[in-house]
């Protein structure tokens, strides 16, 4: 505030300087400060802060100059400390002549009057965390992360940050604490233990992975451990020193890490550069299972590590504080036992959400923002660098002080123009002395910046090199540490682009000759730097320049050739694989321009160059480790260079010389098995050189003799090129004594073939037959070697385009069970050898033809797949998902795969019927989706021959195979449904079929399909309900599809026909009594007769008609009624009345059927819980929504009002036609033409409101009045079974309905003789049978109160029909009062929105003139104006929003009707005002303020309409 304030002061003073005002008082008061001090000012008087500037020790300017000092060191990391600033000031004094001594207080003072000076304590940085932050790697960290999280769709809660720490057990933190002086200093007892403990410690966003202990220790011993009620969720670990290692890294992955990371999603492991983290096993796992390791820039972490800026901190302070509070129990040792309980005790405290959440805050990753961390002032003043001097922008005025040479010149000539002479002289040599100390003081900060960059530039080329020491030497002299710090390398720094980079080029000096530094070609240095760039762009750049350079070479520059590919070879050993690749890029094309080019290089040999390979690449004696495996890659990479530049196949081929290279290959390969691999697929590739340069076959068969020279031949490797030397070279006579036949596809060597494989050890044969030494077998690699893919291309190709396929090789069937079933897929193999059966099981299914599918599911190849596929935590369960991963996107790519594969898979003998539920997959389901017709038409002949004919003796396992078979065949209907949907064509051979089948099974013991062979074994009762279901379920998914649908059910109807007619009933199993079988055929002959009508017009319409709703209805009736359901004959007789009635007023237009019985049958359809028969109920409900009357509403309204449980169940099925109406008690009066309300109607109501209160407030079942009601329910219920067997109560069903002539059959009892005696007999047992004691009374209510309101949940979907189609009919409105009681009365929320959503869409439609339409009678008027007042009073009931927002749209719905018939609009008011009444008298009255709110809005609305 004090500075701006002396702003304005200042702008104040230039404004009456340069004139632009003369007034004080006027520019006070523009700049609003004080006139006072704008006069004192301009006189003269310094400001406050400078009252005292006479008595202090430096000028104003000088201390200007110390607070830049300071910034200048502080961007360096070299901020000056008390004692430092004191004698910076006393240097000053010094120069100026002032040799008095400082106030003790003088720096804090200093600082206290500069507020952009602070004081705090210093953070101790390695110097190394200093240099790593650089922004542009920073940068490169935060773009490699955003490039993985959108390249794998990573989201927040997949991306994981992993990290160490470390603890010393005993170790405790420093406390301010009370003491007494006079006793002494204060001492904390600390216990003595102080082995260190590591921490592995796992978070992402939202939540921590249980910790990774690791004690000191060889084992763990019980003692270490708490006790077993205590022991906390964590894993314990081992090491000698307490440290994490390589082994330690791999097993907190596999349990930790991989266990509980999120399965099927890719991850991101955000981590340090520690070697327990970048092992190869590590990476390998990491990419098995879609994590994608991401590391930390070096020496980064405490600017990145997401759990160092968050819980690590406040983890150890409260593990210290603990550690005390131990302490003070008296206990000396901290034991690992006691460590684990304060562990787990601080980690509780501080691994919370907040903690974890804020270190990703901070380091900027989540949400992500860099800029946090570059605008970071550490990384922002990032090196060591004195900064570009840049001076304050200054004004032209007077007051401001000159920062630079031409404002210092501009400000003396100000002062010239108001001076005498002899002040102009003094002031013009004080000026000139200024000028030339600015000038001076400039010169030095210039030499200061050169000279901290070129010991910046000195100490990044600087190298460490070990001395050379003889053996067994400890100590060394003067003149051998003078001999080894003699400068033997030379250092080069270039620039480019502006950007400072550092080339390190090594030069070994001769011991008798020194090279002259400016003798090198630094062209040659930037060229080998560039091709170990990892751009592939600035490699292939460098190595175009390379050749380049070496076509301006003349033919006196062998020296310099040498020198170069000495250098490329020697590059090739280097650690990185860039390095590698563009060295090994450059060298291919240097030697082929060497050796091919018309100018012939003089002295210099193609076998010079295999020397120079060897020589260059050679490790050299004491090179081990990674070293040593870099120089053997070299080695093979050099190799590899050879055979590409074809510089022994052209223009001169030479064959010792290609031998010699044969020779380097296999000694590399026997000397390092790991590079076996490597060796062989260099002399696999070399193969198609041999082929492009048109040599002999003697080249090719030289390999082979090569290897076999070095018993290498019985390889993979030596397998691969065998086979590929008989593809390219036909004429290669090839040795004997190998392979029998010369062909390692010999049908007899198929268990040699497979030993080689898996390398295994296998014996050499010789020309005589006798066995030679055995060859080593080669290290395990996660990857599938090369030969596979060369065998099942050989083994794929066709017997006319291979000349050397003949009988005698082996096929592809007995190929796979010998090598691959019966040897790496094994249940007892080894994990590693599983694992490549899995990969070639990936392979093969991808690759193979489709007439071979079926040979690759084998017995041990099927269980061991679906044994890995089926558990997520196995090791192998990542290669068995790949292998369906493959087949899946074969079927996509190719769908006529699918009958193949699925018949290898399941329907053969060493198949898996139910593969899909033992791997918890949907792989077969998935096949079937994407098939296509041909290939369903060739696969449901196998499925229904597998399904009847089982082969199989269990009953249960006879069971199992036709359920799995069956879901199967579901899947081919659905699929078949999908393909033919809206094609008018012949009924569909595949739907038919399984149709066929399944109603075979289900209803038959004989196949329907042709040869009508007996089942074997005959399902079980239990199976063929299942085929039934399952028979359901093909409709059930048809029901989106019109056409498709009517021919499914007309054909199941039809085949359930041709069952029941089966010759004397012999195979059928279906049997009905003498009742239902006179039913059934009258509907069938019904059936047919509304069938006939349904035209193949009607069927393409929008709209079905009435006869199609009508037949379906039939079709699933008498489908139920071949299930055994009881209710199916009512409803079968239902719809015989129904027919007969519409035929019987056919013939009079202007009157329709009763309606109501239609009614009936369509809630029988909603209680299904199918969607086909729902759908059906629905449209058929659509077609005669017209023809239903009050009565029939009467129907649905029951069933909403009906208590939802046993009782109210009982009141649904056992309903009397003589219902009461929806509104209670209401009568017409004939007398006076209006209809009045009963008076015990609102009684009735408040006591439904107080039982839908108590039921809310129990639970299902837990009543004592409903359990009793629901036991009267079950006594009634077998009364009522009792006496329908005994025959003592005549129900509707007693007596036959007309048949199709119109002729009526009486039926009569009579006596019973023997037989309907024991027919009696066998029912009252069946009845006593069923009356079961109840076991779980709780359960039954609570199935009970779920079958209710699915059934409610289902007529509501009537309602919203008929709403929606009889918006103007004056019924509708009888709805509207039944669904807000329901919403309001019933214990289901779904059911309460559901009526609420009904409701709201009936109000929606029901706007401006399309309301329901009444006569104009007053019976109708007085029905509505009653309807109104008792949507008032419902209104009261509940003080809900829902509630309140229905009775009043309700309630201006009726008072719209009423407008609409011209009422009187007073009446309404009244009613509205009854109702404000009761709102402010009645204390029980509970209607809401919205439900007036909404009625004055109308009012205002209204009042114009009325007006105009």
């Amino acid at each position: 505030m004090a500075s701006n304030q002396e702003q304005l002061i200042q702008q104040a003073l230039n404004d009456l300087d340069i004139g632009a005002e003369k007034s004080i008082r006027k520019v006070a008061a523009k700049y609003r400060v004080s006139k006072t001090t704008v006069a004192y000012r301009r006189r003269g008087r310094n400001p406050r802060t400078q009252a005292n500037r006479r008595t202090q020790r430096l000028s104003l300017e000088e201390e200007k100059t110390l607070i830049q000092w300071i910034r200048d060191l502080q961007r360096q990391n070299l901020c000056p400390n008390y004692p430092r600033i004191r004698s910076f000031v006393y240097e000053i004094l010094r120069n100026r002549g002032d040799s008095r001594p400082l106030g003790k207080n003088y720096v804090s003072r200093f600082i206290s009057r500069h507020s952009e000076l602070r004081t705090s304590r210093s953070r101790a940085m390695d110097i190394k965390r200093l240099s790593a932050l650089d922004p542009t790697v920073i940068e490169s960290f935060f773009s490699e992360f955003e490039q993985l999280r959108s390249q794998y769709g990573v989201e927040i809660e997949n991306i994981w940050n992993m990290d160490e720490t470390g603890f010393q057990m005993g170790q405790t933190t420093s406390n301010f604490v009370a003491y007494d002086a006079s006793i002494g200093r204060p001492v904390a007892p600390q216990p003595d233990n102080t082995q260190w403990v590591t921490i592995i410690e796992c978070i992402s966003y939202h939540r921590a992975l249980k910790p990774y202990l690791i004690f000191c220790g060889k084992a763990p011993e019980l003692h270490m451990f708490p006790a077993i009620d205590e022991l906390p969720d964590i894993i314990w670990a081992f090491s000698l020193k307490g440290w994490t290692d390589n082994e330690l890294g791999i097993d907190w992955l596999r349990r930790i890490f991989i266990p509980q990371r999120p399965i099927g999603k890719h991850s991101i492991l955000i981590l340090d550069g520690h070697d327990s983290h970048s092992t190869g096993l590590f990476q390998y796992l990491c990419l098995q299972n879609d994590i994608h390791p991401l590391y930390l820039p070096a020496h980064a972490s405490h600017k990145l590590q997401p759990l160092d800026l968050g819980p690590f901190s406040p983890l150890k302070a409260a593990y210290g504080q603990l550690v005390q509070r131990f302490a003070l129990t008296g206990l000396a040792t901290l034991n690992r036992r006691v460590f684990t309980k304060l562990y787990i005790e601080a980690r509780q405290t501080t691994f919370t959400e907040r903690n974890i959440r804020a270190g990703w805050h901070r380091t900027g990753i989540w949400p992500l923002n860099k800029q946090k961390l570059l605008n970071d002032p550490e990384i922002r003043n990032f090196g060591r660098t004195t900064p570009e001097y840049q001076p304050p922008a200054t004004s032209d005025g007077l007051y401001s002080t000159p920062k630079q040479s031409d404002n210092l010149r501009a400000l003396i000539r100000q002062i010239e123009a108001k001076t005498t002479p002899q002040t102009r002289r003094a002031v013009r040599k004080l000026g000139h002395s200024a000028i030339q100390e600015h000038t001076g003081a400039q010169l030095l900060r210039t030499q200061l910046r050169e000279l901290r960059q070129l010991a910046l530039k000195q100490e990044l080329t600087k190298r460490s090199k070990r001395i050379q020491k003889e053996t067994k030497q400890r100590s060394w002299n003067l003149e051998q540490v003078r001999a080894a710090l003699a400068p033997k390398k030379v250092h080069f720094v270039r620039k480019e682009g502006g950007e400072k980079r550092i080339l390190r080029y090594d030069i070994e000096m001769a011991s008798k000759r020194r090279r002259d530094v400016a003798t090198l070609d630094t062209q040659l240095i930037e060229i080998y730097d560039d091709l170990a760039n990892e751009h592939e762009e600035i490699r292939l750049r460098a190595a175009h320049t390379l050749l380049s350079k070496f076509a301006s070479l003349d033919s006196n520059s062998e020296q310099k050739i040498k020198t170069i590919l000495q250098r490329l070879f020697r590059g090739l050993c280097s650690s990185r694989k860039a390095a590698r690749l563009g060295f090994s890029i450059a060298l291919t094309e240097f030697l082929a321009q060497i050796f091919q080019s018309p100018v012939e290089q003089p002295g210099l040999a193609r076998s010079d160059i295999l020397d120079i390979l060897d020589k260059q690449t050679s490790p050299e004696g004491s090179t081990s480790g990674q070293d040593e495996r870099d120089h053997y890659f070299g080695r093979v990479f050099g190799a590899e260079a050879i055979v590409k530049s074809c510089i022994l196949f052209r223009p001169h081929p030479s064959l010792p010389l290609w031998r010699d290279l044969l020779q380097f290959s296999c000694d590399l390969a026997l000397k390092k098995p790991w590079l076996r691999q490597e060796c062989g697929w260099l002399l696999f590739t070399s193969l198609s050189y041999l082929r492009a340069s048109s040599l002999d076959a003697e080249f090719a068969v030289a390999i082979i003799e090569s290897l076999k020279a070095n018993s290498l031949v019985r390889t993979p490797e030596g397998v691969a090129i065998w086979l590929e030397i008989e593809t390219c070279f036909a004429d290669a006579t090839l040795p004997k004594g190998v392979w029998k036949h010369r062909d390692p596809l010999c049908k007899g060597e198929a268990a040699l073939l497979s030993d080689v494989m898996k390398h295994a050890k296998a014996k050499q044969l010789t020309d005589s037959g006798e066995s030679a030494t055995s060859q080593g077998a080669a290290t395990w690699s996660q990857q599938l070697h090369f030969s596979w893919d060369v065998i099942l291309s050989n083994l794929f190709l066709p017997a006319d385009q291979n000349a050397k396929v003949s009988s005698k090789r082996i096929t592809f069937a007995q190929f796979w069970t010998d090598v691959v079933d019966k040897s790496l897929l094994l249940p007892s193999s080894s994990p590693e050898r599983k694992h490549w059966g899995l990969l070639l099981l990936a392979k093969a299914v991808a690759t193979s033809p489709s007439e071979y599918l079926k040979n690759i599911f084998t017995p041990n190849t099927a269980l061991v797949w679906a044994h890995h596929l089926g558990m997520d935590e196995r090791y192998l369960h990542r290669s068995a998902k790949k292998a369906v991963q493959a087949l899946q996107a074969r079927a996509n790519r190719d769908p006529s795969i699918v009958s193949p594969a699925i018949q290898g898979l399941v329907l053969t003998a060493s198949g898996l019927y139910n593969f899909d539920t033992i791997t918890k997959t949907k792989t077969i389901v998935k096949l079937l989706s994407v098939a296509d017709l041909s290939s369903l038409e060739d696969l449901v002949p196998a499925v229904c021959e597998v399904i009847e004919q089982t082969e199989a003796t269990d009953e249960k396992q006879a069971d199992a195979k036709r359920r799995s078979f069956a879901d199967i065949l579901v899947s081919i209907c659905a699929r078949t449904v999908v393909l033919v949907n809206g094609k008018n064509e012949d009924p569909n051979p595949v739907a038919e079929m399984v149709l066929d089948t399944l109603i075979g099974l289900a209803y038959s013991n004989k196949s329907l399909r042709p040869g009508c062979r007996m089942f074997k074994p005959l399902p079980s009762f239990e199976c063929r309900k299942y085929l039934r279901s399952r028979i359901k379920t093909c409709l059930d998914q048809s029901s989106q599809h019109r056409a498709m649908k009517l021919w499914l059910l007309r054909h199941t109807i039809h085949r359930l026909k041709d069952v029941h007619e089966q010759a004397d009933h012999e195979h059928a199993i279906v049997e009905f009594d003498e009742k239902t079988e006179k039913i059934v055929e009258k509907a069938w002959k019904r059936l047919r007769k509304v069938a006939k009508t349904t035209s193949e017009a009607s069927i393409q319409s929008s709209k079905a008609p009435a006869t199609e709703l009508l037949e379906m209805l039939y079709g699933l009736a008498i489908l139920q009624v071949y299930d055994g359901d009881t209710d199916a004959p009512g409803i079968l007789q239902d719809l015989n009345d129904y027919q007969h009635s519409l035929r019987r007023h056919s013939s009079d237009h202007n009157q329709t059927g009763d309606s109501d019985p239609m009614l009936e049958i369509l809630l029988s359809f909603a209680s299904k819980p199918l969607r086909f028969f729902h759908q059906a109920g629905l449209q058929a409900f659509q077609a005669f929504s017209s023809q239903i009357s009050r009565q029939g509403l009467q129907s649905l309204i029951r069933v909403l009002e009906t208590k939802e449980s046993s009782s109210g169940t009982q009141d649904i099925f056992d309903f009397d036609e003589g219902a009461n109406h929806p509104l209670g008690d209401v009568e017409h009066d004939q007398s006076n033409g209006h209809i009045s309300s009963s008076t015990t109607s609102d009684a009735e109501l408040l006591d439904s409101d107080v039982e839908q209160i108590s039921a809310k407030s129990s639970s299902i079942g837990e009543g004592s009045d409903e359990g009793i009601e629901d036991d009267q329910a079950e006594l009634e219920a077998f009364d009522a079974k009792l006496a329908a067997a005994l025959g003592t109560r005549k129900g509707r069903d007693d007596v036959d309905a007309e048949d199709t002539e119109g002729s009526d059959e009486d039926m009569y009892e009579e006596d019973m003789d023997e037989q309907e005696m024991e027919a009696l007999d066998e029912k009252l047992a069946e009845v006593f049978r069923a009356q079961k004691p109840t076991t779980n009374k709780k359960q039954e209510r609570k199935d009970t109160k779920e079958a209710v309101i699915n059934f409610k949940r289902r007529v509501l979907d009537l309602v919203e029909v008929y709403l929606k189609e009889e918006q103007l009919n004056p019924l509708a409105l009888d709805l509207v009062l039944p669904l807000i009681r329901t919403a309001r009365t019933t214990s289901a929320k779904q059911i309460s929105n559901r009526a609420h959503d009904v409701l709201q869409g009936f109000y929606s439609r029901c706007k401006g003139s399309n309301v329901p339409v009444i006569d104009d009678g007053g019976g109708a008027v007085n029905e509505v104006l009653t309807y109104l007042k008792l949507v008032h009073e419902e209104a009261g009931r509940d003080n809900s929003g829902a509630h309140a927002a229905a009775c009043s749209r309700a309630s201006i719905l009726l008072v719209k009707v009423l407008m609409k018939a011209q009422v009187n609009v007073g009446m309404m008011v009244d009613v509205y005002a009854e109702t404000r009444k009761r709102q402010l008298l009645d204390p029980n009255c509970m209607v809401q303020p919205i439900f007036f709110t909404e009625w004055n809005n109308w009012c205002v609305t209204a009042r114009d309409q009325l007006a105009s």
